[in-house]
């Protein structure tokens, strides 16, 4: 754990060293952002998503089923909200979704932010049939810092975050690398990232005691591990107005939490196309 600590702190000190930026990743790259006040105007679009998953969760996305395709239909709100330095940011494609924010520190190609945001929604009977007797793990709301760099048409961004609702009292840390590339008025994107949760986290979520086990949900310990993700993408202006995104995501569970009765599989696969409207 220390060294993980470690790691992140000289990491966060060479990006205010050599610069970075802020604003969501996920929808800085999309707009082929490259400098710090990329997202300093205020936006509310409106639109909707179709989407063709298999998830490795059960109840995750609510209703779904892990054990095949499953399609979805929703209405999504973006925005990017600013006052001074708080801010306030929703993105339907997003690998945070929705965060509150204060950005104290930045520069030229830099940026350094606290900010607060659910990490993990609530998992148990509600959310899926298969969790019936399972006891329910409930959704938490984390605190830390967001640093981010800008340089050229790369991205990296840190998150260190740690419970601030005393549900699980564990700890994130997470990297992500993003590119983008135009093309006429396409703009193409890769994301790249690595996200750990300390044991805390995963015994919460994924373990099941030895007094809540039962033949349906054996006992099962998880050990702090990582989640990776990779995700392309493409974005493309219909008009002023209307833009359309597409993404194709691919998350790969840490190996030794296979066996934890939360989870239907090692990885999940997620299509998603969408159409908004910019006000």
């Amino acid at each position: 754990m220390q060294t993980i600590l470690t790691g992140l702190y000289l990491s966060i000190l060479w990006l205010l060293a050599v610069s970075a930026t802020a604003g969501d990743l996920s929808s800085d790259v999309r707009k082929g952002a490259s400098d710090p006040h990329a997202d300093e105007s205020n936006y509310i679009e409106m639109g909707f998503s179709l989407g063709m998953l298999h998830t490795p969760f059960y109840g995750a996305p609510e209703d779904t089923d892990p054990n095949k395709t499953n399609y979805s239909f929703s209405l999504d709100l973006n925005l990017h909200l600013q006052y001074k330095g708080w801010f306030m940011e929703s993105f339907s494609q997003s690998l945070e979704e929705f965060t509150l924010g204060y950005n104290f520190a930045d520069g030229e190609r830099w940026s350094l932010d606290a900010v607060s945001l659910e990490q993990h929604p609530e998992i148990g009977e509600r959310q899926s049939s298969d969790l019936a007797g399972l006891k329910t793990r409930e959704s938490d709301y984390m605190l830390g810092l967001r640093a981010t760099r800008y340089y050229e048409k790369y991205i990296v961004q840190l998150h260190a975050l740690t419970d601030m609702s005393d549900t699980h009292n564990g700890q994130v840390f997470s990297l992500k690398l993003a590119r983008h590339w135009q093309y006429r008025n396409w703009n193409f994107h890769i994301i790249q990232s690595e996200s750990y949760r300390t044991h805390r986290v995963a015994d919460y979520y994924l373990s099941v005691a030895e007094q809540d086990a039962s033949e349906k949900f054996p006992e099962f310990q998880a050990q702090a591990g990582f989640i990776h993700t990779l995700e392309v993408g493409a974005t493309y202006p219909l008009s002023q107005k209307w833009v359309f995104r597409s993404l194709l995501r691919y998350v790969q569970l840490d190996s030794q939490w296979r066996n934890s009765p939360v989870i239907a599989a090692e990885h999940g696969d997620f299509f998603i196309n969408s159409l908004s409207y910019v006000f």
